[in-house]
Formats: C-alpha cells, structure tokens, sequence
C-alpha cells in the first residue's frame, strides 16, 4: 500500500477487526503522536461517537483489514486509550483500526434501561458504526475482526457471536461475562467462527469470569482458543494480533447464504462467499441430490430437516467443508435472518 507491504492484506489476515469508518470525520486537536491520522467521527443512527486510525500509508486503492476494538467502562478505559494500544502495531501491520464508545454516561437514559436493552443499543450502535466505515474506506470484508477487554469484552462478544457473517473472528481479554445476556445468542452461533479468550492467571476475580465464559463457549461446542497470560492484568494487543494472523493463515473464511423461495416453501437457493478462489465446489443437500453449481437451487420433495454441506476445494488440492441445518418446509413469519455458515 503506497509502497509499504501490508502484512494482514498479502499474508494473511483475512480478518480484520471491526472498525467504524467515518466519513465526515474530523482531526482530532490537541496533542496526537502519529504517525497516522486519528479522526472522530458520529454513527449517523445513535449519533455516538467512534475514532477511526488511519495508517500513515493508507490509501483507498487496495482493500484494508480492520479492527474494531471496545474498551471497558473502568477509569483506565477509553476508546482513545485503545487506539494508542493498537496504533503502532497497525501501523507496521498495515490494518484500519476503530474504537466506539461503549460506555453509557449519565444524561443519555441509561439508568431507565435493562440490561437488555443496553446491549440491543450498543448492538444497533456498533453495526450502523461499522456501515459508515465500509462508506468511507475500501475494507474487506473477509477481513473484519471484533475485539473487546473487561466489561467491552461482553458487547463484542454478543454482537460477533449473533453476526458471524460479518465478524471473521472475536478476541476478547478479562472478559466480564453472564451467561443468561446470551441466550440471544444461540440461533445465531457459528461452529467455524474463531474465537480467543484471553485472561491473566493473576487476575482471580477476572480468572474466574473468564473461565465462566469459556465453560459457556466450550458447551456450545465452538471453536476456541484460550491464552492464560502470567501476572495480573496484560493489555499487550500482541497475542490478539498474533492469533487472528494465524486465522487468516489457517482457517479459511467461508459463508454460506440460504435464501428462501418466495412462491414455494419446499424450495432454497444457496451461494457461498469465501477469502480465496476455488478451484470447485459441491453441495450435498441431504436429500440423495447434489450440486456442482456456484450457487444452486434446490427443491426438496418430502417434508423434514436436512444437513445441507458444501465442500470447497482450494488451490493446493485442499477440502474444506461447512454445513447448514434446513427445514422443510420453511417457515417464515414475517423478517428473518439467513442462515449462514
């Protein structure tokens, strides 16, 4: 980029963490050690606002990696803090970077909302956030990544786990965690979706949250990977950085989209999205029937539940597979999310 390797853009990071782009932004004054650009800006729904890194090599002609990042509420917490945390290691990485704030202050109606609530707004929040940026800059979308540490850890959590198609993997460190805020969750749980945990062994109080909130990931059967760190509290963004490259290296980024018939509930149409171009596909419907097609139709002539599973074929010979769990017929009351995988 601008004659500078980018290191998640050609090696590796088909994932980038999520960030809010802005377009409207401004510099923000006062004392800014660069070499980037810092700019603020406001989400157009919730009028919040977000900073956005800008790499000193940054150029709209190539598209970036980006990583968003939600800081805590605690007094060492900001989303200025999380930029200073991450911006040298975005700047020799070659990555956009974000950080939203997450924290409800006094005057905004906080205190008049459930927890519930709070979280379903700071969903709303982050998704309408991350939009702007996509208007902004050139991002990949193979390449977005969601982070978040201490009580951020949980917003980033709920929201990567409830849109996997958009979040290539979540990071979260010393994350405040209650299990019953993520039954919301479940529908929406990808088995492929990398997940990292990270916490300090030092840390009793945090130790124990994190390891609640591994037990929950671990019984829904997803894919994680826990990094237990000496001493008592560690906010290095290394191990983050070092595992969503090693994601990008070995976990290719594979959706696949279901799309309902509209005149008849026994039928589907399927399409898959992925970070490499493959030499083949097939898609096994459950059924007896098959597919070679990029994007078939099926239609499925009994009622009942089928295992819908692609495989994909890369460059070097390598299957890599994904599933999807359909009924039949389908059942449709009003919006309702595709399901991917």
């Amino acid at each position: 980029m601008n004659g500078k390797k980018c290191a998640l853009t050609t090696a590796c990071l088909t994932t980038v963490f999520a960030i809010m782009p802005g377009s409207g932004g401004c510099t923000l004054p006062g004392r800014w050690a660069g070499p980037g650009r810092l700019v603020e800006t406001r989400e157009p729904l919730f009028q919040r606002p977000y900073l956005v890194y800008l790499p000193s090599h940054y150029g709209q002609q190539e598209r970036w990696p980006l990583v968003m990042t939600c800081p805590g509420d605690g007094p060492f917490e900001s989303p200025r803090r999380q930029i200073d945390e991450w911006k040298r290691l975005a700047e020799k990485e070659g990555f956009l970077l974000a950080a939203p704030d997450l924290k409800r202050r006094k005057g905004l109606g906080a205190e008049k909302l459930s927890a519930g609530q709070i979280i379903a707004e700071d969903e709303g929040f982050l998704l309408s956030a991350l939009r702007s940026i996509r208007g902004a800059h050139t991002i990949d979308e193979t390449r977005v990544f969601l982070a978040g540490s201490g009580t951020g850890a949980f917003p980033a959590l709920y929201v990567g786990l409830r849109h996997p198609d958009i979040w290539r993997a979540i990071c979260v460190r010393q994350p405040s965690f209650d299990a019953a805020q993520l039954d919301p969750c479940v529908p929406f749980v990808d088995p492929y979706q990398p997940i990292q945990v990270l916490y300090a062994r030092g840390d009793l109080i945090g130790k124990k949250k994190a390891e609640a909130c591994v037990t929950w990931l671990q019984d829904h059967d997803l894919n994680l990977t826990i990094i237990e760190e000496p001493g008592a509290h560690r906010r290095d963004p290394g191990a983050v950085f070092r595992f969503v490259s090693e994601v990008v290296r070995q976990q290719p980024w594979i959706r696949i989209h279901l799309r309902d018939d509209a005149r008849n509930d026994m039928a589907i149409s399927l399409a898959a999205k992925m970070s490499f171009e493959p030499k083949r596909v097939r898609w096994d419907f459950g059924d007896g029937n098959s597919s070679t097609e990029w994007s078939p139709s099926h239609e499925f002539s009994q009622p009942g539940r089928y295992t819908v599973k692609l495989s994909v074929w890369s460059s070097g010979g390598k299957r890599h597979a994904r599933q999807v769990e359909v009924r039949i017929p389908r059942i449709r009351l009003g919006a309702t999310q595709p399901a991917t995988r």
